[in-house]
Order: structure tokens, then C-alpha cells, then sequence
């Protein structure tokens, strides 16, 4: 990092820890063929530049900033950011002279593997360099293969979705059975009704039998 005030024109190493706060500074200075990221959507002349898109400065005219991508800004726009460094997600497909990669050991530990790395040392045409804490830690990450942990993934969703799958199907089995259940129980309450009916009509029928034959009786 150059250094500026009474020190300028000389170079130190920054700490991993003031890397995020060199980058974060609110004053930026860039030229033409650097970049910027957005940090919103904007709508310009019928377009639509993405929040996080990178554009590369084209030209300095006045108090205007122009980009490759056609958008024109203000130089005190406060909707960008530095663009020199970004995620390694980011610039696949990019393609630039130099590659400089900054890890510490937490950042390693979350998110570096053996396909990451093959795409943050595949974007660069001339020189490439990574500056960690532990290197054991990096050779122990680059052995680790994104590939296989989402196979285990995976195969793991697929157990649980087989085992939703059998008590899915359990749980119908026995809505069926109960269906059954009702449809016996409902039968078997129509049967008792149909009975009970059977012979009250048969009870009546007796009665009116009897009351006949006893008024036949009376008349005699």
C-alpha cells in the first residue's frame, strides 16, 4: 500500500485486520481502465445497471465520470464503491493481467476449496499471488472438494426425502384404513336402523293383527 502525508511514496504491508477498513473508505480515487461496483439499481437512459455490477471507468470528463457500460455519473456519486477487489464468485469469466488473493484463516476456513481456487488462479493472464495467514490451512482447503460436500448433501437430502416419502405413504395407508373403518361403522349403523325399523313395522303389524282378531271376537 503506498503510503501518503510525511511518509509519501514509501510501501508497507497492511494487517489482514485493516483490510476491510482500507476498502471502506468513503474517499475513493480512480482513473480510466479502474473499476467501480454500484452499490444500487440504477435506471439510466432506458437501461438498468445492477447493484454490485462492476463498471469499468472509460473516461474523466469534468465533474462526470463515463463507464464502458454506457452509465454516467457524478464523481461524488455516493451509489459506488471501490471495485479492485472482489469475490472470487464474482469474477468467474473475468479475465485480467494480475491476480491478488487476501485470506485469513476464518475467511479460508468458510469458503475456500478446491473449485474456488481453480477460479480465482484461472482469471489471470500474467502473474498471480495469494497472501494467507496459515499455509497449512490453505493446502488443508484446497484438498477439500465443494463437489463432494454437495454430493453427501445431497445424498443426505435424498435419505430425508425417502423418508418423508415412506411416512407420506404410511399416513395415507392409515387415512385408508380409517376411511374403511368409517365406511364398515356407517354400514353397520344403516344394518341396526333397518333391523329396528324391520320390526317395529313387524310389532305393528302384530298389534294390528291382534286388535282386528279381538274385535272379531267381540262381534261373534
Amino acid at each position: 500500500m503506498k503510503i501518503k502525508g510525511h511518509l509519501k511514496g514509501t510501501r508497507e504491508l497492511i494487517p489482514f485486520n485493516d483490510v476491510t477498513a482500507v476498502y471502506e473508505k468513503a474517499i475513493l480515487e480512480r482513473g480510466p481502465g479502474e473499476a467501480l461496483l454500484l452499490t444500487q439499481k440504477i435506471k439510466a437512459n432506458g437501461k438498468v445497471y445492477e447493484n454490485g455490477s462492476r463498471q469499468m471507468i472509460a473516461a474523466i470528463e469534468g465533474e462526470l465520470m463515463r463507464f464502458e457500460s454506457g452509465l454516467e455519473l457524478k464523481l461524488d456519486d455516493g451509489r459506488v464503491r471501490q471495485g479492485d477487489a472482489v469475490t472470487t464468485y464474482k469474477a468467474q469469466g473475468a479475465s485480467k493481467t494480475e491476480m491478488i488473493r487476501v485470506e485469513d484463516n476464518r475467511s479460508l476456513a468458510a469458503m475456500a476449496n478446491r473449485e474456488d481456487l481453480h477460479v480465482a488462479f484461472t482469471r489471470h493472464r500474467a502473474g498471480a499471488r495469494m497472501f494467507v495467514q496459515d499455509i497449512n490451512l490453505l493446502l488443508h482447503m484446497a484438498n477439500r472438494s465443494l463437489i463432494k460436500d454437495l454430493t453427501a448433501r445431497d445424498l443426505e437430502s435424498q435419505k430425508t426425502a425417502t423418508m418423508i416419502e415412506r411416512i407420506e405413504e404410511v399416513a395415507r395407508h392409515a387415512a385408508c384404513f380409517i376411511k374403511k373403518l368409517e365406511t364398515v361403522r356407517q354400514r353397520r349403523a344403516e344394518q341396526i336402523r333397518e333391523l329396528r325399523t324391520r320390526k317395529q313395522r313387524e310389532r305393528r303389524g302384530s298389534q294390528k293383527r291382534e286388535q282386528n282378531r279381538t274385535a272379531g271376537m267381540a262381534l261373534v
